[in-house]
């Protein structure tokens, strides 16, 4: 609750709700809670940047967010602060129309002390599996909060997590030039040292000996498991064109500039292997053209040649230099490029590599497995030693550059445990997932995950029981919150009281332990209060969907499985995770930092709720980031009135005539729609089902009422009611209201039943895209001929004797030859012997278009039922695109002319 709800919020959340309203509607009870998540940074850095006076802050607070200005200093309380946005967002969701149970409404931290001691039991249960343990671990650091920083505590760099550099020293005049590197295996490729000429460098006593480094590199030291002593600023420039030793290769390499190389990133010192390490290459070929270097450092620089290590399949000697020719890489600034070769070398070289001769103690050995052993050889020779770092940059909530430390202290969760992994990847195998592709997702981040640091410094959240100097992190806090929704309620009642409630309660709602009378009295809680929570969590549990942003399966949601199949038996572990991807606003991601974007209250006030819901979820499915604009909810807003309009067309002006096939043909477009829905959200394919529902089955209305002089009752008493309860789902304010004022029926929409999936009939759904195709026909020959002023049109089906043969040849061929099919049409007496002419021709044009898609059309229709198909509804099918002319039909060769009429080709003539 660090502002307010936006859209991004109210895509994923509704998508939820409709299917919550779909499964009532298919007679599921259902429970669709909602609670608040306060804890961790966001809410304090926010405070933080606030109380200093951030202008950015204020302005995204007061502009975006709706804050009074004269709000703003109470603001500056967290806690007031987030009971602020709380209460201010529950009403946009409750104006939202999400159907939410608020009984079991909740918020996290310590604020909520059962909620906290929830918490507890949760951590203490883990500990005393063995889930959670004490040690030396490397974190993300906010230096200014001093507190390990989650990923919902970030600004940037969600996901980021340290690695473990490898730093080796090269000796230099009784120092140590200190290179880091994730591939300690190319040492025996290395050419030269790279330092930046316009960073800033040190010599620094680090473990008794003397490095030199970047000083962003000394800091970060600091933090880490080094003595590091006094430190003097060194010019860098002394060093270029010197000359230092690389280790195990005994070899001396020039030190060169280069402007590529980052001091923020590991030491500020990269050793160079230009054969294998694109950049290098680049670097080193930028230097050979350079005007600005000395003629000395211009000779070691032409005096380079790459040296080669590694075989690989599919490359040469020097891997790095095809790459980077084979995608035109400029110079060492076509920073897009160098990313992409370099990902490339470097993972196929990791993969597939293996290392030549001349790789000393290594050669011979996979890549994978020389990057290990010469870490191993290196560190026993002290020539190397590792350090942590973040690959990219991470911003803390309080706007601060966060940094690698390593804590002697720090309470992590051990998601490295074999045992832990396996039963996390086993729920994973007997799970849901939409999209499917979600499956393997979560199989790698259970793989990926080592440890993960479960304890912050600050920030709202629960004391950690285990050490009272800590708090809860943000994350580890909410993974089976789920299950709170069940205690909740009766917290919400009063019939809770949390002074008095112990683990032992927990132990028995969620696990079953404890005798029901004994942890009644330890609880104070009355013994039927007790069975009765108990029964209810053995009702509603598991969970049978957890929905959310893709941003989570990385982390929050991985997080859901690992704690519930360690805390809870298997047939308590998660049914179902869906993921969606992120709001995109006029084309951009949303962004307050960059202005670019919209609550979920400024929306409503746009368009209000149904129109907002509609624009929102029919969007996309699956992790597609949908793009949302202002201009497509007004669409949907009037596509919503004019749907309105029709339905009370439909059926206030019903009467009891027959319209035969125009009848027949809405009633099977809607029982087609109706399975099409239904199928589409049990695939939470959400948007589908919405495009059918409001897309489809509006031009279906749209195309009836325009072709028919009244509806008919007995269209109108299937369609209009059970059209009104699906649009319950996705627009239930306008359904409800219809459901009142137009039908006049008791009760809810969306408490009703879902219709009844009934057999459509596709045959006049054919028909009616046949009719469709034959009007796109026409309006083709009216642009081609340009006539204005049409008196009429002529249509001839093609004679019985050419239907017959193209029915036999579509029931002897399953593919088209012209030789076979021209012998088989040859031993037809064929009425017009200009047929067999272009026979071949045609059925080569239209073998795979029109008969493939019409192909039962062809098998049920003859000469006469074409015949009569065209000249009963041909005209009404052209007065709804505004052609005002006669329409004559008739059979080839009663109005014979050049043009050969086929089956499903009528010839068109225009005067």
């Amino acid at each position: 609750m660090n502002g307010s709800l936006h859209l991004g919020h109210a895509y994923s959340s509704c998508r939820l709700d409709v299917y919550a309203r779909y499964k009532r509607l298919k007679g599921y009870n259902v429970l669709f809670p909602w609670a608040w998540h306060w804890t961790g940074e966001a809410v304090y850095g926010t405070v933080y940047r606030l109380r200093q006076g951030d202008k950015q802050v204020i302005s995204r607070l007061v502009e975006l967010d709706g804050v009074d200005p004269e709000a703003l200093e109470s603001l500056k309380d967290p806690i007031f602060f987030v009971k602020y946005f709380t209460e201010k967002n529950r009403e946009v969701v409750k104006k939202f129309g999400l159907s939410i149970d608020w009984r079991r409404e909740f918020h996290t931290t310590y604020l909520h002390p059962l909620y906290n001691k929830f918490v507890e039991w949760q951590i203490r249960t883990l500990y005393k599996k063995g889930y959670i343990v004490k040690g030396t671990y490397p974190v993300v650091w906010c230096p200014v909060d001093e507190s390990p920083t989650g990923d919902h505590d970030r600004l940037e760099g969600e996901g980021v997590r340290p690695e473990e550099y490898v730093l080796i020293k090269f000796k230099y005049d009784g120092k140590y030039l200190v290179a880091g590197t994730l591939r300690p295996e190319t040492l025996y490729g290395v050419t030269n040292l790279w330092i930046n000429p316009e960073g800033r460098y040190v010599e620094a006593e680090i473990n008794g000996e003397h490095w030199i480094i970047s000083y962003e590199a000394y800091d970060k030291l600091k933090h880490q498991l080094f003595k590091v002593g006094e430190y003097k600023y060194i010019d860098p420039k002394t060093l270029i064109g010197k000359f230092a030793e690389a280790p195990l290769v005994n070899r001396r390499i020039p030190i060169l500039p280069g402007d590529f190389v980052d001091t923020d990133m590991v030491t500020g010192v990269v050793y160079s292997v230009p054969a294998h390490a694109p950049y290098d290459y680049v670097a080193l070929r930028d230097l050979k053209q350079s005007e600005n270097i000395s003629p000395s450092v211009k000779k070691l620089v032409n005096s380079i040649r790459p040296i080669s290590i590694i075989k690989v399949d599919k490359y040469g000697d020097y891997p790095a230099i095809e790459i980077v020719e084979k995608l035109g890489v400029a110079n060492q600034h076509d920073i897009e490029k160098l990313e992409e070769a370099t990902q490339e070398i470097y993972s196929v070289e990791y993969h597939k590599g293996v290392m030549k001769d001349n790789a000393g103690p290594i050669s011979g050995l996979p890549v994978k497995e020389a990057k290990e052993v010469i870490k191993s050889i290196l560190e026993e020779e002290g020539y190397a030693s590792s350090m942590y770092d973040l690959p990219e940059k991470v911003i803390c909530r309080c706007s601060s550059k966060c940094i690698v430390k390593i804590l002697p202290d720090q309470w992590f969760l051990k998601y490295s445990d074999v045992e832990w992994k396996e039963k996390a990847h086993n729920a994973v195998d007997n799970m849901v997932f939409y999209p499917q592709d979600l499956r393997q997702l979560f199989h790698h981040y259970i793989d990926w995950y080592h440890d993960w640091p479960c304890t912050r410094r600050t920030g709202l959240g629960t004391p950690f029981p285990l050490d009272k100097e800590w708090i809860v992190e943000t994350l580890t806090d909410s993974t089976i919150y789920n299950s709170f929704y069940i205690v909740a309620k009766y917290y919400n009642s009063g019939e809770i009281n949390h002074e008095h409630i112990k683990d032992s309660f927990f132990d028995f709602v969620f696990l079953g332990r404890g005798d029901l009378e004994e942890v009644a009295k330890e609880n104070k809680i009355s013994k039927d209060i007790l069975q009765k929570i108990r029964d209810e969590f053995e009702y509603w549990y598991p969970v049978d969907l957890r929905g959310s942003g893709k941003d989570l399966i990385g982390n929050h949601l991985t997080f859901f499985i690992f704690h519930h199949v360690a805390i809870f038996p298997d047939d308590k572990w998660p049914r179902g995770i869906s993921a969606n991807g992120f709001m995109k606003l006029n084309g951009k991601p949303m962004s307050k930092s960059k202005g670019n974007y919209l609550s979920l209250e400024g929306g409503l006030q746009i368009v209000g709720s149904d129109a907002l819901r509609l624009s929102l979820v029919s969007l996309v499915d699956g992790l597609d980031d949908p793009d949302w604009s202002v201009n497509w909810a007004y669409s949907i807003l009037n596509r919503l009135n004019n749907l309105e309009n029709m339905l009370n067309r439909l059926w206030s002006d019903a009467s009891n005539v027959d319209n035969e096939f125009f009848d027949d043909l809405l009633l099977n477009r809607f029982r087609k729609i109706v399975r099409t829905v239904s199928e589409k959200i049990d695939n939470m394919e959400i948007a589908d089902g919405a495009r059918a529902l409001y897309f489809d089955f509006y031009e279906a209305v749209r195309q009836y009422l325009s072709s028919v002089r009244k509806p008919s009752i007995h269209v109108a008493e299937e369609v209009v009611p059970g059209y009104i309860i699906m649009m319950s789902m996705y627009t239930p304010y306008l359904a409800e209201d219809l459901w009142r004022k137009l039908l006049g029926r008791e009760g809810y929409a969306s408490l009703s039943e879902y219709p009844e999936i009934k057999p459509f009939n596709e045959l006049p759904i054919k028909i009616d895209n046949y009719l469709k195709e034959i009007v796109e026909d026409v309006m083709k020959i009216i642009r081609i001929t340009r006539k204005e002023n049409i008196k009429s049109i002529h249509v001839v089906a093609a004679p019985p004797d050419i239907w017959s043969l193209i029915k036999e040849i579509i029931k002897n061929f399953e593919s088209f030859s012209a030789r076979d099919v021209m012998n088989f049409a040859r031993k037809w007496d064929l009425s017009d012997k200009r047929y067999l002419g272009s026979l071949a021709k045609f059925l080569s044009r239209e073998w795979y278009g029109r008969y493939t898609k019409f192909k039962d059309l062809l098998l049920t229709f003859d000469s006469e039922y074409e015949y009569n198909i065209l000249s009963k509804y041909l005209n009404v099918y052209l007065r709804n695109v505004n052609v005002n002319a006669e329409v004559v039909v008739s059979v080839y060769p009663e109005f014979k002319f050049e043009k050969l009429p086929y089956p499903l080709y009528p010839a068109l003539y225009v005067e």
